[in-house]
């Protein structure tokens, strides 16, 4: 298992499997140099991050692995995948099956951008489908048919985008793709993460960065909600993360190992520079592909890779 490729179950907006090396070059400068027990995310989002290093970890020695988010059905979930990896392929592979039934044969091979307008007409039992399991995760008590649920909505949603409206619902529309799914390939993916958590002691943490504790014997990454250059957050849930929780987190780090992962802002950069007695910043030309305006999505956007020294 150790130095395979494991990618994450599920797209997740703001993923880092893009940034994958330059987060493994400055991860392994840090184990290297701090020789953490520990390492935490305190945004553990989709797990890009921690999948992209599971094994510079595992090499140097780090025991403890603290995956924390704020989104309760994401963190119940990879519980599910490291106690339960059976249940949840059996659920998710039934919910795979009933959708499969909801799509017609002509639909089959047809590009959800080439071919939209087709797809529209044909898909229409499907998206009820989706939105009926979009309703039943929203409302749902058990956390095996909730992961389930979330695996296959984010699988069927529209560019992977986990998104909640202001009571907290997931409200991410269906993204008009009728590409069907390997049983064999999901069984593989889920057991390989289940391999992985295996190999350290994992802390599932729920709640705000605010609550974790900051060590100096442990390595932090932290990917927080982008910050905008006109300091107007990204909105993907009902909890916004504002400035003042960026000067925060931050305040929080500034005496223990991290690496910190942002949008390039003078701001953020000027309280580094405040807080954190030692550190070093690259800053990463990156495609916009998640933005709805096509000029915005031409543009490259710079991202800052912060690490402490």
């Amino acid at each position: 298992m150790e130095n395979k490729k494991v990618k994450t179950l599920f797209k997740y907006i703001g993923g880092k499997a893009w940034l994958k090396e330059q987060l493994r070059e400055e991860i392994n400068y840090l184990v290297k140099q701090k020789k953490p027990s520990t390492y935490v995310e305190p945004f553990t989002g989709g797990l890009g991050a921690f999948l992209s290093v599971y094994d510079i970890l595992l090499n140097g020695g780090v025991k403890t692995i603290i995956l924390n988010d704020i989104n309760y059905k994401l963190i119940n979930f990879y519980k599910i995948v490291a106690n339960s990896p059976e249940i949840l392929i059996e659920e998710y592979i039934k919910l795979e099956k009933q959708f499969a039934e909801s799509i017609p044969k002509e639909a089959n091979g047809l590009h959800p951008i080439k071919d939209k307008i087709k797809l529209k007409k044909l898909l229409i039992n499907a998206e009820i489908f989706f939105k009926n399991v979009r309703n039943s995760f929203n409302n749902e008590k058990d956390i095996n048919k909730s992961a389930s649920q979330l695996l296959f909505l984010q699988k069927h949603c529209f560019n992977g985008v986990y998104r909640e409206n202001l009571s907290g619902q997931y409200n991410t529309p269906f993204n008009w793709d009728a590409k069907s799914f390997s049983e064999e390939q999901i069984k593989e993916k889920i057991l390989d993460v289940n391999k992985v958590f295996k190999n350290f002691e994992m802390i599932f943490s729920i709640g705000s960065f605010e609550h974790l504790e900051y060590k100096e014997e442990s390595l932090y990454y932290l990917d927080p909600p982008y910050i905008n250059q006109d300091l107007i957050e990204n909105k993907y849930n009902k909890d916004a993360f504002g400035v003042d929780k960026q000067k925060l987190l931050i305040e929080k780090i500034s005496r223990v190992p991290f690496v910190y992962s942002n949008h390039d802002n003078d701001l953020l950069l000027s309280e580094f520079k405040e807080k954190v007695n030692k550190f070093k910043v690259k800053k990463i030309p990156r495609k916009n592909i998640i933005s709805a305006s096509t000029e915005s999505r031409k543009n490259d956007k710079i991202e800052i890779l912060v690490t402490s020294e």
